[in-house]
């Protein structure tokens, strides 16, 4: 997490230094990101980065932190019913509905998408994700899964850790899909196309996951 001199900073500094780091980040991947070439840009020297923040690792995790903050702010506002196993899935429907269109009409969530992409298979990164904050949607999967296999309303037959393997790993292909085919934006879906991606990714883990 940053350190305490980068709280201290005003809030358009804290926001000049993220927003520089998070284009160089999506543009360079981890490794070619220079954090010499970010600080040179906010003008400040160039030692001045691990007076806020331990190393690269700790930068990019902070970039990260700040652009999932509108996710996990949705995700406490979705409501999810167990009152039957029909209300489960008709809420879990609306909720892949709600989750789409916000993706689609949040612009900086192609950053969001490509820097967890650059996490897979730097162990550095990942770890330090896990310890700064962790998957928000991960842990609200989680979450719901066990409460939905303790009712019998998905599959009792894998186990935990699996099923959430599968709704992450089917969550994750159409985010990094609607991403690389629509060029981070270039092209808009229209809400008739949104809501069918839903219905499609909600489908998929119906027919995965349902008793």
């Amino acid at each position: 997490m940053p350190r305490p001199r980068f709280h201290n900073l005003d809030q358009e500094k804290q926001s000049s230094i993220l927003d520089v780091a998070e284009r160089e980040f999506v543009a360079k991947g981890f490794a070619g990101a220079s954090l010499n070439e970010i600080m040179r840009e906010v003008g400040v020297s160039k030692g001045a980065i691990y007076y806020y923040f331990d190393d690269k690792a700790d930068l990019f995790a902070t970039c990260l932190e700040r652009l999932m903050v509108p996710f996990e702010k949705l995700l406490h506002d979705i409501y999810i019913s167990f009152n039957s196993q029909e209300a489960f899935w008709e809420s879990l429907l609306d909720a892949c509905t709600t989750i789409q269109k916000s993706h689609h009409k949040n612009p900086k969530r192609a950053a969001a998408s490509r820097l967890e992409d650059l996490m897979k298979g730097e162990s550095l990164l990942e770890e330090r994700w896990r310890n700064q904050q962790g998957s928000e949607f991960a842990q609200w999967v989680s979450k719901l899964l066990s409460e939905a296999q303790s009712k019998g309303f998905m599959r009792m037959d894998l186990n935990h850790s699996l099923a959430s393997r599968i709704w992450l790993d089917i969550s994750h292909s159409f985010d990094h899909w609607i991403r690389e085919t629509y060029d981070e934006g270039a092209m808009m879906l229209t809400d008739e196309q949104v809501e069918q991606l839903a219905h499609t990714q909600w489908d998929l883990l119906r027919r995965t996951l349902a008793p």
